[in-house]
């Protein structure tokens, strides 16, 4: 499919992520869907609304090809979507795109559902064995919100290069990670990795303050990729 081509896909999976998200497993029906890690599809999910925006959380897979993960806000979500649901589907779209030889140290910036298309350039990357030093700073409210968690400690265990830093905002007393929002921690990250890329997305507020933070110590602009939900 090119770009902004409209196809079906299949609901064949759908899970809680945590109280506040739900992740989707979908299959396209149509011809095959190629979409780069980072990108986005626009899904209408009763039918009747207008079609959003959601960021695919997988990497293509040759083993699986035209099926992809969505991590979706249950506010978002219609109620009745059960597995075997047909929905339509246009994209994909985006440019939240690997810039960089592989190889450059990659600092990745997400907060809530913004980690999923995040979570397609780590499948990528370590799907493709690349050389460089790669972070993940995650920001949501308490331990419960931490999506992919199991995944992501175990990657972080299994990976040398990957470090997995969730910072809470509304952490319960026993947490003994980071505490805050991801800003707070972004200048020392990005200390520790110079000449990264850096990734952005989250709620716009935060996109911005970040982008702004990076620009501050000297971010070349082309080393910063940001995309707001």
């Amino acid at each position: 499919s090119g770009s902004g081509s409209e196809f079906s896909v299949e609901l064949t999976q759908a899970k809680s992520l945590s109280p506040r998200a739900r992740g989707l497993r979908l299959r396209v029906l149509d011809p095959a869907l190629d979409w780069q890690p980072g990108q986005y599809l626009e899904l209408s999910l009763d039918g009747s609304s207008p079609p959003l925006p959601y960021s695919i959380a997988s990497a293509p897979s040759p083993t699986q090809p035209g099926e992809f993960d969505l991590a979706i806000s249950r506010s978002a979500l219609a109620p009745d979507l059960a597995v075997g649901a047909v929905l339509q589907a246009r994209g994909p779209y985006g440019s939240l795109l690997r810039r960089q030889p592989r190889g450059a140290p990659l600092l990745l910036v997400a907060g809530g559902t913004g980690l999923a298309p995040l979570r397609a350039l780590l499948q990528d990357e370590f799907a493709r064995g690349g050389t460089g030093p790669v972070t993940l700073l995650f920001g949501c409210r308490n331990e419960a919100e931490i999506l992919w968690r199991q995944e992501l400690e175990a990657l972080s265990a299994s990976e040398s290069r990957f470090r997995f830093e969730p910072s809470l905002s509304r952490a319960e007393h026993a947490w003994t990670g980071r505490r805050g929002y991801v800003q707070l921690h972004l200048p020392e990250l990005l200390d520790a990795m110079p000449g990264a890329e850096v990734y952005l997305c989250g709620l716009s507020e935060m996109v911005k303050e970040c982008r702004a933070l990076l620009t501050a110590r000297g971010q070349p602009p082309e080393l910063i990729i940001g995309e707001a939900y």
